[in-house]
Parts: structure tokens; C-alpha cells; sequence
């Protein structure tokens, strides 16, 4: 088995050293360090921060469980509950939704605008409570 860390860093390698930062890339760029990380001269999508964060999330499993067993890992990652660098506060529930904050945002005026892919203005944040169905009303199979 290659370990853990070995595996993250070569996908740091092959991603440029990105980190994103939430589930909406727009609230990404709102860091400056974020502001001068692109994937190939472009902004990366919410599709690929969300892949980079379920990806992470595995290997962070792997690492803590010293086993790419899907028997143990999957276990391993419903654990987590905590900040995430990519979504913020996440809880990984027992029917495997991660749940996370949503946002609201208004396209800015150009002249609202002060650096590249500066587009968004935040309106409200709703509460990863709200923003998905319970689990109690999923009808899951996997939660006992």
C-alpha cells in the first residue's frame, strides 16, 4: 500500500499546490492567497474544489486508519465533524452527506469589482441545518 501522504502529495503536485476554500468558488477568491492560485491560467470550478475536498477527506481517512479498506475508512471519515479548508464547517453524516453552510450572493457591478474573478457580493449565509433535508427524512438504508 503507498502511504497516505505520499499520495497527497503528489495530487498537491499535479493540482499546483491549490487550495480552495468553500463550496461556492466565488467566497473562494475572496482570499488573497486564493487570488493567485489558478489551475491552468483559470479559476477552478465548484466541481473541482468539491472533488478535491471528497478526495482529501478519503486520504485524510486512509492516513488515520493506516488502511485503504473500504471497511474501516468509510467509518473513519463519518467521524469528522469540523472545519474543513475547502467547505468551512462540515459534518460527514451517518447516511454520507457532508453537509455545510450555503451561500447567497449578488453579481457585483463592474465597478464593484477590485481584482480578477471578483464577481460575487456574500447576501446571506444559511446554516447547513437548513440547507439540507434531514436525515430522518432520507429514507437511507445505510443509517441504523
Amino acid at each position: 500500500m503507498v502511504p497516505a501522504s505520499s499520495i497527497r502529495d503528489r495530487i498537491f503536485t499535479r493540482l499546483g499546490n491549490c487550495i480552495f476554500s468553500t463550496p461556492a468558488i466565488s467566497l473562494w477568491v475572496t482570499s488573497s492567497l486564493s487570488r493567485s492560485v489558478t489551475m491552468n491560467g483559470k479559476m477552478p470550478s465548484a466541481n473541482q474544489a468539491g472533488v478535491y475536498a471528497s478526495t482529501l477527506a478519503y486520504l485524510n481517512a486512509v492516513a488515520a486508519t493506516g488502511s485503504d479498506d473500504a471497511k474501516a475508512v468509510v467509518p473513519q471519515m463519518k467521524k469528522f465533524k469540523g472545519r474543513d479548508k475547502l467547505f468551512g464547517d462540515v459534518t460527514i453524516r451517518q447516511d454520507g452527506r457532508v453537509i455545510h453552510p450555503m451561500y447567497l450572493f449578488e453579481v457585483k457591478k463592474p465597478e464593484e469589482s477590485k481584482y480578477p474573478y471578483d464577481y460575487y457580493k456574500l447576501i446571506s449565509t444559511i446554516p447547513a441545518e437548513q440547507a439540507f433535508r434531514p436525515m430522518a427524512d432520507g429514507g437511507c438504508s445505510l443509517v441504523k
